[in-house]
């Protein structure tokens, strides 16, 4: 019995990453079966965005996001989200939730997202460094709106093993 709720479980979840991919979209924000907000752009900012347009609405809803670091756990705990569905998380990421009690489904984990450079993105370092969710959130609200991290680097698309 057991089994079979996790292949249907698993079987849902997929579901929804084909929905997101087949909408051209990589971040989908609902709740209670309403479609709250949808972007196709990657990276940190369409998360962050969200959060802003939303607020207090974000408390309790489903994310559904194809890459989900530590950068965008920290984001998500901060906005009090019910969930997570996401095709890449990181083990930070699903560490940062599961502390929080927000579960995550993933398809794939990672062992960190990567920047451009190859190394480990900076928001995530960033995200390492500091504690408090909504510290975290106000400093990538700054950093986002004045240019991002160096190279103008929004790195949540990319990830690493």
């Amino acid at each position: 019995m057991w089994i079979a709720m996790e292949e249907t479980w698993l079987e849902e979840v997929r579901a929804e990453l084909q929905k997101l991919s087949a909408r051209g979209l990589s971040l989908l924000v609902r709740k209670g079966g309403q479609e709250l907000f949808s972007s196709p752009k990657e990276g940190l900012k369409p998360l962050l965005a969200a959060i802003q347009a939303l607020g207090e609405e974000m408390r309790g809803a489903w994310v559904i996001d194809k890459v989900v670091g530590g950068a965008a756990a920290k984001l998500l705990v901060y906005a009090g989200v019910g969930g997570v569905i996401a095709a890449v998380a990181s083990r930070p990421a699903v560490e940062t939730l599961r502390a929080a009690c927000i579960p995550i489904e993933a398809l794939d984990i990672v062992e960190l997202i990567r920047g451009r450079s190859g190394g480990p993105c900076p928001f995530e370092v960033l995200a390492g460094e500091i504690e408090d969710p909504a510290v975290f959130f106000r400093e990538l609200s700054r950093r986002l709106g004045n240019g991002g991290a160096p190279n103008g680097e929004d790195c949540k698309s990319r990830s690493g093993r």
